[in-house]
């Protein structure tokens, strides 16, 4: 038979499973609450990677088209340089045939690039001679070696 005392034992057995569900109830509850705050979170962050990734797509796109820009600009500059340098040779080789070919219808030989400095000093001293005639003779004999 069934005494009081085991009556009373599973009672008080029962007693302390029903708080112990009630106390798994609400940690179930509280785990489930972050479980759903932890998975939209997790989401906003996933936004968030998403989005990231799109702006530094734009950003690297942004940093090629500026490098082109700046590649294009360079060659343009490159290209300017070359061409006005080419130029810039054509002119001296004209001036230089312009000069020589008015010294030869003048009756002067052309000087070499060597001897440029030497034919301005002849001019000078041409210029002198004229207004000093009697050094005119000793000019003559220093400019022979020419």
């Amino acid at each position: 038979m069934i005494t009081l005392e085991q009556i009373q034992t599973l009672e008080n057995k029962i007693d302390k499973a029903v708080d112990l569900i009630g106390i798994l109830k609400k940690e179930n509850l509280a785990l489930k609450t972050t479980l759903e705050n932890s998975q939209n979170r997790m989401k906003e962050l996933e936004e968030l990677v998403d989005q990231f990734k799109s702006e530094q797509s734009e950003i690297e796109d942004g940093i090629l088209n500026a490098l082109s820009k700046l590649n294009n600009l360079e060659d343009d500059i490159s290209e300017t340089e070359d061409t006005t340098n080419n130029e810039n040779a054509q002119n001296l080789d004209n001036e230089q045939k312009t000069k020589d070919e008015n010294q030869t219808e003048s009756g002067e030989e052309a000087p070499s690039d060597s001897t440029a400095p030497a034919s301005d000093e002849k001019k000078e001293n041409n210029t002198e001679a004229e207004n000093n005639p009697s050094d005119t003779e000793k000019l003559e004999n220093e400019l022979d070696i020419f």
